[in-house]
């Protein structure tokens, strides 16, 4: 009884885990057409592009003028870049003066 129970609780938990795996995905394939993206792959490569598409087992993005077709288990990390215009440049000033040696 105790082994059935064990059993029936680590599949559980497995169960949540797997769920939880594919709810990170979910914002990659939400994104907008042409969202500009970094993409660290485990074999330690860095890829940079405009997103196209996604689906559960790839992702696609144009780069240098042709698309490129990442495998998702291939995918460490997706970083959205974001553009200059949304920072403010004062405190980006102030920022970078505060670290600055004079």
């Amino acid at each position: 009884m105790r082994a059935h129970l064990c059993l029936l609780i680590c599949g559980l938990f497995l169960s949540a885990g797997v769920q939880a795996q594919e709810s990170a995905w979910d914002p990659v394939q939400a994104l907008k057409v042409g969202t500009r993206l970094i993409i660290e792959q485990r074999a330690g490569r860095t890829a940079h592009g405009r997103w196209e598409s996604a689906d559960d087992a790839r992702l696609i993005v144009r780069a240098r003028g042709r698309s490129l077709e990442i495998p998702r288990s291939a995918i460490a990390e997706v970083d959205q870049v974001i553009p200059r215009r949304y920072f403010d440049r004062k405190r980006a000033r102030r920022f970078c003066d505060w670290g600055r040696v004079r």
